[in-house]
Order: C-alpha cells, then structure tokens, then sequence
C-alpha cells in the first residue's frame, strides 16, 4: 500500500537526521538507497556520513503520515524547524531558498564563473563566429557515447524521474499479470522511453530499484502472451 507523508534518515551512531517529503515512501526510501550507493546523492553531507558509517547505521522511518499531498511542503517545513536535521542541505522544504554551500561548492562556482563577464562588443563577436558552425559526425558521437555511458540517453525522452518512479512501483506489483505495454497505456507512459529504461539504456540510476523478478517476468515470452489474452 502507498503510504504518503514525511520520513526522516536517522544515523543511529551520530543521532543526526535528514527530512523529506514524499508520495510513495517505499519508492523514495528505495530512491534515496540506489542513489546513494551510487555515491550520487544530492546532501553531500548526507553522502559523507553514510560512505563514513556505512549503510547498516541508517534507519528509514515514516514519522508522520498524510491523507494527500495538499500539506506535504507545510508539515516537511515543521519538522525541518522542529528538528534541525543535519542532512539537509537546504533549509526551506521544496526550495533552494537559503542554501547552505560547502567551501569546496563555492570554490567552485568561483572559478566556473571566473573571466565570465563579456562586453556586448564580445558577445556579438562570439555570436558572428558559431553562427552556422557545426560539429562533425566523429564530434556528435563522441559527445553522444560519453553522454550515454555516465548517465544513459535521454535525448529526445518523454519521461520524466516522478513516472519512472511510478511505473517502478507498479511493475514490481503487476508484472505478474500485465505486460508493459499495458501499464504505459493505463498510465500515460511513453512506451518506447518505457522500454529504454527497462533495457537499462537511460534513467540507469533507477533501474536497481526493478525487482529481479519484475525483469524476468517482462522477459518471459509465455507469461507475457499469457498476460496479453487474460490467461
């Protein structure tokens, strides 16, 4: 059953938390883990503590339970000003309002943004001389293959994060019963952007969150058929 509400990570050794807000618990608490382990996650905080204490040391716990979404944002925003929590690297819930960067992120942005500022005499200059300039076959598919290998295409996808979850949390429950093609027509997936992801050829980091047995049953041929005639 899909529970609704706000959770907290708590690291049991230290007692420091992080808060969030969510729609799916178990999707997000599965989410959060893939990330991660990936060592990806958007809290470097978060991620420094958990690569330093290791996965065993941090508890998932849905501390309060809402009836819909309409107050998700407000009740996050409680308990972040109740509870202080560590891990979060942003202050206000659902913003970037007031947050915190690390030395290291400043430094960086520092440098990134160093020698940016153009005159307009530049900025036309710079315009005359890519207009009509274009890449070779060799370039694109360089650019393309390293694109592809760190994160997976999405060039061109008709998905979104929030649908992958979603068809995640049905395909684990239904893949038993229904084919993709017909949980992307029951919910408005893209079916092709479906398959990729399935595939594992884009959204990589949440393809672990696919149960085993959810692959296998979408490979199986005579589950499948027997799925398409209601069998």
């Amino acid at each position: 059953m899909k529970k609704l509400g706000i959770y907290q990570i708590k690291n049991i050794i230290t007692n420091d938390i992080y808060i969030g807000s969510c729609s799916n618990y178990n999707v997000r608490k599965g989410s959060h883990l893939c990330i991660l382990r990936q060592n990806k996650h958007h809290s470097v905080i978060l991620q420094r503590a958990f690569n330093k204490y290791k996965e065993e040391n941090f508890v998932f716990k849905l501390i309060e339970e809402l009836p819909d979404n309409t107050k998700l944002i407000e009740r996050e925003q409680y308990y972040i000003d109740l509870l202080k929590p560590k891990y979060n690297i942003c202050p206000t819930a659902g913003s970037n309002l007031n947050r915190i960067f690390t030395d290291v992120h400043k430094q960086n942005l520092s440098k990134s943004l160093n020698g940016k500022v153009r005159t307009q005499e530049q900025k036309e200059y710079q315009s005359k001389i890519k207009l009509g300039k274009t890449h070779t076959i060799e370039t694109k598919n360089k650019v393309s293959n390293i694109v592809n290998t760190l994160k997976g295409s999405r060039i061109c996808d008709k998905i979104n994060s929030e649908q992958i979850l979603k068809f995640i949390e049905i395909a684990n429950m239904d893949s038993k019963v229904k084919t993709i093609k017909q949980i992307c027509k029951e919910n408005d997936f893209n079916y092709r952007s479906i398959l990729k992801f399935v595939s594992n050829n884009t959204w990589k980091e949440y393809f672990n969150l696919l149960l085993e047995e959810t692959i296998s049953n979408f490979k199986n041929p005579s589950l499948t058929k027997n799925k398409q005639y209601g069998l």
